[in-house]
């Protein structure tokens, strides 16, 4: 099994976005390892230029944002503080203070645009999102709320 699908897979399956623990035991949140995707252009709209799709195969989890409200709002948030080393980095959101009133989740792709999204629950105060040090730190390999 190939190293990013491994650490996709450990940052897997959509169903247990919002299963937050109560109290301040961290839960993991999971987004789906790959999404499959259907981008397309108006082939009339290219004329004379014939339409090709180069990708193929899966679009593969890499990271993730919030935002403060749906998406489609454009409230992105950024991290309330940034922990890095030589062998981690670690990015903390913590929307109690910055009085976020519903936190959502965006599960980012490669080579796409798409993005899928859901609410985390209203209890949500702090996310703790960890970056592989195998692939130098350039995708997600855990997502823990609080």
């Amino acid at each position: 099994m190939s190293t990013l699908r491994t650490v996709a897979l450990r940052v897997a399956t959509v169903s247990a976005l919002c299963a937050v623990a109560s109290g301040s035991e961290a839960q993991a949140i999971e987004c789906p390892a790959s999404i499959p995707v259907q981008e397309s252009v108006a082939p009339a709209a290219v004329q004379p230029w014939l339409v090709y799709d180069t990708k193929e195969g899966p679009y593969n989890f890499y990271g993730v944002t919030f935002s403060d409200g749906p998406p489609q709002n454009r409230l992105f948030l950024a991290p309330s503080k940034a922990i890095r080393s030589k062998s981690s980095k670690q990015e903390i959101y913590d929307f109690k203070s910055a009085q976020v009133r519903a936190v959502w989740l965006l599960c980012l792709y490669r080579d796409t645009s798409i993005a899928i999204s859901r609410k985390l629950e209203g209890s949500v105060a702090r996310c703790r999102v960890t970056y592989d040090p195998k692939t130098q730190f350039r995708s997600v390999k855990a997502v823990d709320c609080e």
